[in-house]
Formats: structure tokens, C-alpha cells, sequence
């Protein structure tokens, strides 16, 4: 008898609790918002696999964020990078935040967003007329990905072009391997006649002082930051 009263027990508080849920379902499909979002989230009907990471448009960050941000450093919340627009050739370009930070901290510039965009400037045409915009979640975007593939190439070509111009090293460095480190550079560059001078004195056997190759790498440096590349500190030593 004990046992039989204590199921009853439970299986009414399961109808209490079935009822109660089924009222709480019909509020929330009578609210027009809720309905939409599960609207939105649901998903299409011919996907059976669906990833784990999916994330429902309710959630991504697809309009304006609420003011502008106070630092670069806030750009991390919403996985953010810079797009910049020059009004000047028309062209656009996406720039990673961390790299952005990097350029700012190794210029010695404050990180501020206002400060950030009365300085920026476009890496095509030097020009300061530059529309700043802020582009979330872009960690996996084809542009930003081409955008980091051309910073890790650029450091690496100037690691070997800094090698090539200090007179210690360089005889123990491969000439095709200056070869490459030119070739990767002038891209970006454009200024073939920089890299050739370049050349000409690094395929000196014995240069003077003011015929060395380092001081034309410093000035290699200085183009890449005019055109807005980030350059690390050890490259620029």
C-alpha cells in the first residue's frame, strides 16, 4: 500500500509539472520575439549535420555595435578586425586587431579608438582620407587569413634580409635565400628600384662603410611602415 501511494504521488506531481510546463511552452510561443528567434535558429530542413559550433544568426554580431569602442583591446570581445575603406583609390583592406595593437605598441601610440582613426591611412596609396569600420567575428574570413599569411612573410623575409646586410652573417647565408626574401617583399613594396640597390650592394664582396646593405634595409623597414604593414621590433633593431 506505502509503495502504491508513493507512485501515485510521484505520478501526479509529474502531470503537475507536465501541465505547468506545457502552460510555460504556450506563453513563450505566444510572444512574437521567441517565436522568431526559434524561427531563425531552427534549421534548414534537407541539413542533416549540423556542427557543433553553429552558431544561430540571433546570437552573431550583425548590426552596429551600441557607441563606438574606447580601445582596440575592446575589438577582442566580439573577435573583431579593422576594415579600412580609402576614399581616395577605392580600395578596402582588412587588418587584424593583434596586429594592429602590435604597430601601435611598437610606434609607441596610444591604442585608443579615436586616436586610431585619425591616423589611419591606406597602404596603397599612403592617403589619410580613410573610412575606419569594424568588422566582428572575422577570425575565419578568406581576407583576414590572406592578411596574416602577408605579416608572417613579410617578418620572415626581413629576418633574412637583416642577416644579409650585417657584414658578419652574411657570408654565411645562401644568396637564393636573398634571392626569396627580395622576391617575397616587393608585393608589398613596389619599389624595385630600392630592392635592386639592395641587391648591388650585397653582392659587393667587400663593401665600404657607406656602400653597406644596412642602410638600405632601414630604408626598406621605414617603406613597409609607411604603407601600413606591421614590422616586429627585432627586425627593425
Amino acid at each position: 500500500m506505502v509503495v502504491k501511494a508513493i507512485s501515485a504521488s510521484i505520478t501526479a506531481s509529474k502531470r503537475m509539472s507536465g501541465s505547468r510546463r506545457g502552460s510555460r511552452l504556450a506563453q513563450y510561443r505566444s510572444d512574437p520575439k521567441i517565436e522568431q528567434a526559434v524561427r531563425i535558429a531552427r534549421p534548414c530542413p534537407g541539413s542533416s549535420n549540423i556542427s557543433r559550433s553553429y552558431v544561430p544568426s540571433m546570437f552573431r554580431y550583425e548590426r552596429p555595435m551600441v557607441g563606438p569602442p574606447k580601445t582596440l583591446y575592446d575589438l577582442r570581445k566580439v573577435e573583431g578586425a579593422v576594415r579600412l575603406t580609402c576614399r581616395a583609390c577605392k580600395r578596402r583592406q582588412l587588418i587584424d586587431r593583434e596586429e594592429l595593437i602590435l604597430m601601435r605598441h611598437i610606434a609607441r601610440e596610444t591604442c585608443d579608438w579615436p586616436a586610431f582613426c585619425t591616423s589611419a591611412i591606406c597602404c596603397y596609396c599612403t592617403s589619410r582620407n580613410v573610412k575606419v569600420e569594424i568588422e566582428a567575428f572575422a577570425n575565419g574570413l578568406p581576407e583576414l587569413r590572406r592578411r596574416r599569411a602577408t605579416m608572417i612573410t613579410i617578418e620572415l623575409a626581413l629576418i633574412l634580409l637583416r642577416a644579409a646586410s650585417d657584414s658578419g652573417s652574411r657570408r654565411g647565408l645562401p644568396v637564393e635565400a636573398v634571392r626569396l626574401a627580395l622576391r617575397a617583399v616587393h608585393p608589398f613594396l613596389q619599389d624595385k628600384a630600392l630592392l635592386t640597390e639592395f641587391w648591388v650592394r650585397y653582392s659587393d664582396p667587400d663593401p665600404t662603410l657607406g656602400e653597406s646593405p644596412a642602410g638600405y634595409y632601414a630604408d626598406i623597414v621605414r617603406a613597409l611602415l609607411k604603407r601600413g604593414y606591421a614590422v616586429p621590433a627585432e627586425p627593425r633593431i
